[in-house]
């Protein structure tokens, strides 16, 4: 009866938070041949001296499936993916959003924005400190400014155009279609 207690009373299925990575934005390039996928992540960690820091990862394929797959190899940590809060694409493919919905434990009420340069915008540091957290700020603010609800999320980007978010002198800026910086 004893041992039964030990063995029915274990922890399954957590998640310790110095073992992975917490994701906050992940990013898609294309240029030429190549697609980039960029993943803006939260680590903690006491094997690291960049301990509780934001990180970059990187990866390079042919096609989003293979560059998300070669960055996923090279990672020694997991990559969580329940609070992230934004997807960034230079050209907002169709495909590129559906394979976001095969990711497992993937956040879909996630907004979908556009950018010109992805790894310039996750390369910039903000208030906040995480790109991904600080898009969702701004949209939110922008909602209330105007009164209305986004509907650039992840379970119906198909039914609306994304908004430009965009580093410009020091500051994020969210511009919505036909808006002036």
């Amino acid at each position: 009866m004893l041992l039964l207690c030990f063995l029915l009373s274990g922890c399954t299925g957590y998640r310790e938070i110095d073992r992975g990575y917490f994701v906050t934005a992940i990013a898609f390039s294309k240029k030429d041949t190549s697609t980039t996928v960029y993943i803006e992540a939260l680590s903690s960690s006491d094997i690291t001296e960049e301990k509780d820091k934001k990180i970059l990862l990187k990866g390079i394929g042919k096609n989003v499936g293979e560059a998300f797959d070669n960055l996923k190899n090279s990672l020694i940590k997991p990559l969580y993916f329940e609070h992230l809060g934004v997807a960034i694409f230079e050209d907002v493919s169709y495909n590129d959003i559906s394979f976001l919905e095969n990711i497992s434990d993937i956040n879909n009420d996630l907004y979908i924005v556009k950018t010109d340069d992805a790894n310039a915008l996750l390369k910039n540091d903000t208030f906040g400190g995480t790109i991904g957290y600080d898009i969702v700020s701004l949209i939110k603010h922008k909602e209330k400014e105007i009164g209305k609800k986004f509907s650039n999320r992840l379970y119906n980007i198909q039914n609306t155009t994304a908004p430009n978010v965009n580093f410009f002198l020091g500051k994020l800026v969210l511009t919505l279609q036909g808006e002036q910086k």
